[in-house]
């Protein structure tokens, strides 16, 4: 319950993408923000502690063990939102790469989709209801290309 609570309760950030003057690579740039952030985030924290170190402050363990977990925290959420999977950064960032590389959306579209329901099987333990679900997500992409068999 209480990793849900911590990261499955976020909210895209909304973008327009009117907005973007190419929309291909600044796709991939704004889902790129997010884990840029939690970097920088860790890095300021982290130097925070190293300045705390150097001029010889010892604040009390709380605020260290805070400290720390606040670093460790951003790291490992820059790093989760890079899955590829489509409602995670990771996965704008490979419809952004794959529409610049074969320009065509609706191709990046499924592999991004394709992507992040494998991410999502192989996070959930591989379990038989997860390999269903990855199944079923890869069959209606190819259903919407009219490649599906009965």
């Amino acid at each position: 319950l209480l990793g849900g609570f911590l990261i499955g309760w976020a909210k895209p950030t909304p973008v327009n993408r009117a907005n973007l003057r190419d929309r291909r690579n600044g796709e991939v740039l704004v889902a790129l923000a997010g884990p840029a952030s939690n970097l920088v985030m860790a890095i300021a924290g982290a130097v925070i502690f190293r300045a705390l170190v150097a001029v010889d402050i010892r604040p009390p363990d709380l605020v260290i063990y805070s400290l720390y977990l606040f670093v460790v925290y951003n790291i490992a959420l820059g790093i989760f939102n890079l899955l590829p999977g489509t409602p995670l950064d990771g996965g704008r960032v490979l419809h952004g790469l794959v529409w610049r590389r074969t320009g065509d959306r609706a191709r990046a579209t499924r592999t991004a989709a394709g992507a992040g329901a494998t991410t999502g099987a192989v996070s959930a333990g591989g379990d038989s209801s997860s390999a269903f679900a990855s199944f079923s997500a890869f069959r209606a992409s190819l259903r919407s290309r009219g490649r599906a068999t009965a």
